[in-house]
C-alpha cells in the first residue's frame, strides 16, 4: 500500500467519528495502553 494510500484509510475512521484507531496487526500492549489511558480520561 503507498503511503499517500495508508494516511487516507488510517484518517478514515477518525473522520467517521471514531475517537481512535489501531491499525492490524494488533499489538496488545498497545491497545492496552490505550484503554489505560481512556478510563484515566474518563474517570477525570
Amino acid at each position: 500500500m503507498s503511503s499517500d494510500r495508508e494516511r487516507v484509510v488510517g484518517r478514515m475512521p477518525l473522520e467517521m467519528g471514531a475517537d481512535d484507531c489501531l491499525r492490524k496487526p494488533l499489538d496488545p500492549a498497545r491497545l492496552m495502553t490505550r484503554v489505560k489511558a481512556t478510563l484515566r480520561r474518563a474517570q477525570g
